[in-house]
């Protein structure tokens, strides 16, 4: 008798929670080393707000039970603040074509070669 095959979800690999640093190091390829820096120098002053550090906060402090996929927790500024990531309540990070109005739209392009979600 054939065990009956369930169909698992793939796991997003730029999720906050459970693959921080990787995701850190995508966002860093498309914000630049300069975005990076400026985050690190904020958590050391303890000034957080807007950083991915910030985001990995706020989603620690909430309960699992409001850990879903289609509430938005958080926003990282990207370089200069004008491009946004979206955090979503699981965790998942997503990019904002809304924000990228540079063009031809670079951060747009890259982060979805990445394989960063959109947020629409």
């Amino acid at each position: 008798m054939e065990k009956p095959q369930f169909e698992q979800k793939e796991r997003y690999k730029y999720n906050l929670l459970n693959n921080f640093e990787s995701t850190l190091n995508a966002i860093t390829q498309v914000e630049g080393e300069a975005w990076a820096n400026s985050n690190k120098r904020a958590l050391e002053k303890g000034d957080i707000g807007g950083t991915i550090f910030g985001a990995l906060e706020a989603l620690k402090r909430l309960p699992q039970s409001e850990q879903t996929e289609d509430s938005v927790a958080y926003t990282i500024l990207g370089s200069g603040g004008v491009s946004r990531w979206i955090v979503v309540s699981n965790g998942d990070v997503k990019f904002s074509i809304f924000h990228d109005q540079v063009q031809p739209r670079n951060k747009t392009h890259k982060a979805e070669a990445m394989g960063f979600k959109m947020f629409e």
